[in-house]
């Protein structure tokens, strides 16, 4: 389960595995590519999954989900449809690109491979692009208009009120130990486990690109 509120909906993960309630097992390839990044379920409708963080994904990388998923052993698990609320059906209805098939251009051509692995601020916002689903398009944090209950997400960009005066060690320290730079705890609502689990060579890239993203005081999105 990922949101279960009254007023915005009820959204859970679907289950990815080939078991009972599982959504993939008849998947083609075109299917896994609609739904990783165009935001578009096998059926045609328009989800939920948050594919403007994955459009740019490489041909090449998408393939390794895909085997990697279908290598999965199976779970039976069904999950609960997904619910909206009244205040999402607002936003909806008064903003279509609140809904990721929306604010996609999916006529954009995607690339073969990803960026070559080396510490460059071109391989960081190929990887960057995952955290502005949550951190907005400018990284500037601030509060997530899908879930008020979350916390306020923290600045990426090089402000005052963001990461000035932070070293690149400081940097993988929060992401490997979940530690800001005063020593604070960062909280789990930031998957820092997750995106702790990078290598060096990846971690050392998405700061060399946050170093490039102009300073933005905190929650412009």
């Amino acid at each position: 389960m990922l949101i279960d509120q009254t007023l915005v909906g009820y959204w859970a993960s679907p289950n990815l595995t080939s078991g009972a309630g599982g959504v993939t097992s008849t998947f083609s390839a075109a299917d896994w590519d609609r739904a990783i990044r165009h935001g578009v379920r096998h059926t045609g409708q328009s989800s939920s999954m948050p594919s403007t963080e994955f459009v740019n994904l490489s041909d090449h990388e998408v393939s390794d989900v895909i085997a990697y998923v279908r290598s999965r052993p199976p779970v039976n698990r069904t999950a609960k449809p997904v619910g909206i609320g009244p205040l999402f059906s607002f936003v909806v209805a008064f903003q279509s690109t609140a809904l990721p098939a929306f604010a996609i251009d999916h006529q954009r051509p995607h690339p073969i491979e990803p960026p070559v692995e080396t510490a460059s601020a071109e391989l960081g916002a190929h990887i960057v692009q995952v955290c502005r689903g949550c951190h907005g398009d400018t990284l500037s944090g601030g509060k997530v208009a899908a879930d008020p209950n979350m916390p306020l997400v923290a600045n990426l960009t090089p402000h005052e009120t963001g990461l000035r005066g932070w070293t690149e060690a400081d940097f993988i320290r929060a992401l490997r130990e979940g530690k800001r730079k005063d020593g604070t705890d960062i909280l789990t609502a930031m998957p820092w486990r997750a995106y702790g689990q990078m290598k060096d060579v990846e971690l050392k890239a998405i700061w060399a690109y946050l170093q490039t993203v102009p300073p933005v005081p905190k929650g412009n999105h």
